[in-house]
């Protein structure tokens, strides 16, 4: 049975959903022309970043720090040492000083960019982003954090410009280079990885398996990765409910065929792709490609996995071709596997909980130009003028997350999660809206196993979107493993309890969202 959770209450409020792009001055007018091109070598400190040895950057940047204490190289390799160890706090601590210190400095405005964007204040780090570029319009680092917000924001072909931009002006910074490779269409990433590889000495070992694993996928012979064979353009997929112990469903899945075998796999909004169980995995014959790791809420550590491929996968009257999966190798799954929306990112896709199916729908068209033509290049997003009270949230792969507010405090964001047993909240967000206690009695469990220790929160008033929720308390536990995997802030992750009384309709492509209710026709028990 769904955790007990009070209705929703309709409101029109005034929530800050992320920045307009209108607002935002590109740096793309930077003129890249006029700039001298820094091809300073790395230092070590910035080669411990790149192969993510925060520890060892540490030391570096505080030792550049004790020698000279006005350095704003060293401030901003501090910064990043210490957000890669998830002191987030800190970070911002030193950005803010440092920025005092040296308001007329570009990096020291890149500095607490970054620090913002780890504390997923992306107003903060909009503005920040702007001033650098203001300061210096050829400082590559500048340019590469405003193509991270413009990423963060969907506008994708822009954000491709200004990386290929920071790229030719300092080519020899890794990080930079990394980004800038991720954003070139699937024709040119495969040669900037093979190269990459070939000579990368400071790359961590999980980086490295990641890359590795695309460059398979690309020299591999699946033409259009995950392509569509059938495409119904709309169409409605029923919801199959996933009981526990008792008469009502703890979740709702799909039917899936892997090459004709039919599977139950749960829809999770917290997950990417298609996750299969290993029993689920044995039955269907599938074979490893490449090994690797994946994790998610709880506290014994990731899981091992690894990836293939699917030659065709129909769900309901869609058909796709050549989908990578991923197999965990050791089952932490009641059911055959998890199907994340991101899935369906090629259509309008509406999980319709009241009345219990999938609705797919045609993407709105984009504006003519020879780039839109062509789905292999980078977009950006649109909002059409249907569309213009839909609420814009932030991506993060395939994590979605909405600016949120509690007891009308300040904006802060979670994951939208339909795979949550429960609206859940970062132990530092619950304590930040009020007193906290121990929860012995209620047990949570995810990809990495059972959550260890467990809170609860008081009683609080969440909104998000355009809709509050009756006052109302909420469990609360560690969850920075999620904060470090996103590297953003998490606050938590709105559940299945409050999702279920919703008709969610995603635009995975222009990080468009809306949400209705019905009270009167929410497909649960009153």
């Amino acid at each position: 049975m769904f955790p007990t959770c009070p209705r929703l209450l309709l409101f029109t409020l005034a929530l800050l959903p992320v920045t307009s792009v209108a607002q935002t001055p590109s740096a793309a007018k930077a003129a890249t022309r006029s700039c001298t091109v820094d091809h300073t070598e790395p230092t070590s400190g910035e080669r411990a970043l790149a192969s993510r040895n925060y520890g060892a950057a540490l030391t570096f940047y505080q030792a550049a720090l004790a020698a000279d204490p006005t350095s704003d190289e060293a401030h901003l390799g501090l910064v990043r040492a210490l957000a890669g160890q998830d002191k987030t706090a800190d970070a911002l601590a030193d950005a803010a000083s440092n920025l005092t210190q040296h308001p007329s400095s570009a990096l020291a405005e890149v500095a607490s960019a970054e620090a913002a964007y780890r504390k997923a204040d992306f107003e903060s780090m909009r503005l920040h982003a702007i001033s650098a570029l203001k300061l210096n319009p050829c400082e590559a680092r500048a340019v590469a954090v405003e193509a991270r917000f413009f990423t963060l924001i969907a506008h994708f072909a822009t954000a491709a410009r200004l990386l290929a931009q920071a790229h030719q002006l300092r080519p020899g910074d890794e990080l930079i280079r990394r980004a800038w490779i991720n954003s070139l269409p699937p024709s040119h990433r495969l040669d900037e990885i093979s190269q990459y590889l070939a000579n990368a000495k400071t790359i961590s070992d999980n980086d490295r398996r990641l890359l590795t694993l695309e460059q398979t996928h690309l020299t591999a012979s699946h033409p259009g990765e995950c392509r569509i064979v059938s495409n119904p353009g709309s169409t409605k997929i029923p919801f199959i409910p996933i009981f526990g112990d008792n008469m009502h469903p703890v979740a709702y899945g799909l039917e899936v065929a892997f090459d004709g075998k039919k599977r139950r796999m749960e829809i999770d909004s917290g997950a990417s792709g298609i996750t299969l169980s290993p029993e689920a995995a044995k039955r269907l014959g599938l074979t490893p490609e490449l090994h690797g790791r994946i994790g998610g809420i709880g506290d014994e550590g990731a899981v091992g996995s690894f990836t293939t491929h699917v030659a065709s996968i129909q769900i309901g009257n869609v058909q796709l071709a050549d989908c990578m999966v991923e197999v965990l190798q050791k089952s932490r799954l009641d059911i055959d596997g998890l199907i994340g929306p991101d899935v369906f990112g090629r259509w309008l896709a509406t999980l319709d909980f009241p009345d219990r199916e999938l609705d797919l729908k045609p993407l709105p068209p984009l504006p003519p130009s020879p780039t839109n033509d062509d789905e292999t290049l980078p977009h950006d997003a649109i909002v059409p003028p249907h569309m213009e009270d839909w609420l814009h949230f932030a991506r993060i792969g395939h994590n979605i997350l909405i600016p949120t507010s509690v007891n009308n405090g300040p904006i802060h964001y979670m994951i939208v999660d339909t795979g949550a047993a429960d609206t859940i909240f970062s132990l530092r967000y619950a304590k930040e809206a009020g007193k906290v206690g121990s929860d012995e009695d209620r047990e949570f469990k995810g990809l990495s196993g059972k959550v260890a220790q467990n809170y609860t929160t008081g009683m609080v008033r969440m909104q998000f979107g355009n809709f509050a929720i009756p006052p109302y308390s909420y469990p609360a536990f560690n969850i920075d493993n999620a904060s470090h995997g996103t590297g953003v802030e998490v606050s938590g992750f709105i559940g299945l309890p409050t999702l279920s009384l919703l008709a969610i309709t995603i635009d995975y492509r222009d990080n468009l969202m809306q949400l209705k209710y019905d009270r009167y026709h929410t497909g649960l028990p009153h």
